[in-house]
């Protein structure tokens, strides 16, 4: 099944028929986002998947996954351990990196280790701001850097949204340059994340730092790109593409229920996860020539949500028409296809645009302040 899995994949890159075209896009080779998600697992299973300890699950598995949104295909997916955090991982993402890929991810990804490494192949990152990461600025016409207050600079900002080239990590160690990027968030909003952020820490119970829930206060973005190909008003925009990801996550436990297994057979656990994979990736190959296509004829994307719903409706004769070969297969492929046509194309919300038109559109935030080294010296510690 795992090579099942990948002959699968390569497939799928091998029939891939074309990539978004929007402006935005364009300088990128391609835009992966990386993420990953996890689900509990019977206990006789935590010598193959062991969970983290403590309080959580004895067994428990994760699903790495890497989606390319410019062509819409699964790049890769990878079953690990729910005690293999994300961060361990982190190190090995710049092996699989390419010169002008545009590379999105969340902070259980970002070690500076990695980010630099991506740098140094000539690839872009964005991503959100580590509290825990030490942060750098000095004069441009200098080598000489102190650390900076960050947390000091927004609590007496009059701005709404700021940017400013930082360094980031430790001296002597892995370092790497970076606009950070920083949008003021409405009091409800911070409020809500102050909530999440104590119930989370009170479920594994531990402490918060001050300084953490303050930074709730701003939504802060890193990128090693130049404004010319990531303007800093339309930066959070594009990281709104990572939630891509988290959409197809969902349709991965609703519908193909990869997270529901009850079988203490480790073989049979790895054949029936991978067996889901295999189907999700034929999905998201046949999403991804419907949407091209139709973007291109009708200018309108087709729902994730309702190409899952097709396929889950036609289950049963999927699986019946299959096991009695490819042309029967490929017979009943095609009129789920032409029922996703025909019923499965995203509505148009007036007041509410996808991610897509966003970006096609560039609607983004306002421009944030540009702060000079004046405007940050109050707040470097001189090291």
């Amino acid at each position: 099944m795992e090579v099942c899995l990948a002959a699968v994949m390569r497939r799928a890159v091998a029939i891939q028929t074309g990539k978004l075209q929007t402006e935005l896009l364009k300088p990128f080779s391609r835009v992966k986002v990386l993420d990953s998600s996890s689900w509990d697992l019977p206990d006789g299973q935590r010598k193959l998947f062991p969970g983290s300890g403590g309080d959580a699950s004895a067994a428990n598995c994760k699903l790495l996954l890497c989606y390319d949104y410019k062509s819409g295909l699964l790049d890769s997916v990878q079953l690990m351990p729910g005690s293999h955090p994300d961060t361990k991982y982190a190190v090995n993402v710049p092996k699989h990196v390419e010169a002008g890929e545009l590379i999105l991810t969340d902070l259980g990804f970002v070690k500076i280790r990695a980010l630099s490494e991506i740098d140094e192949k000539k690839a872009y990152f964005i991503c959100r701001f580590l509290s825990s990461v030490s942060t750098w600025a000095g004069p441009e016409d200098k080598e000489a850097l102190d650390r900076l207050d960050l947390l000091g600079l927004l609590r007496n900002s009059c701005e709404t949204a700021i940017e400013k080239e930082v360094v980031l990590g430790c001296p002597r160690r892995d370092q790497v340059r970076c606009r950070l990027v920083a949008f003021r968030v409405p009091e409800e909003v911070a409020n809500r994340r102050r909530q999440r952020m104590r119930e989370a820490a009170a479920r594994q119970r531990r402490s918060l730092k001050k300084e953490t829930l303050e930074l709730c206060d701003w939504s802060i973005f890193l990128t090693n790109a130049c404004a010319e190909l990531v303007p800093a008003a339309l930066i959070r925009t594009l990281y709104r593409i990572r939630w891509c990801v988290e959409l197809i996550f969902k349709q991965m436990k609703s519908v193909l229920r990869i997270h529901r297994c009850s079988t203490e057979n480790e073989n049979r656990l790895l054949c029936e996860v991978r067996g889901k994979l295999i189907a999700a990736v034929i999905v998201h190959g046949l999403h991804a020539r419907l949407n091209l296509a139709f973007l291109g004829s009708l200018h309108k994307e087709t729902s994730f949500e309702k190409t899952w719903k097709r396929f889950q409706e036609r289950a049963s004769s999927l699986c019946e028409a299959f096991l009695q070969g490819a042309r029967k297969a490929a017979k009943e492929l095609r009129k789920v296809m032409q029922s996703i046509a025909a019923t499965g194309l995203k509505e148009n919300h007036p007041s509410r645009h996808s991610t897509l038109e966003l970006l096609e559109s560039q609607i983004g935030d306002a421009t944030p302040t540009p702060l000079s080294y004046e405007d940050v010296e109050p707040f470097l510690v001189k090291c």
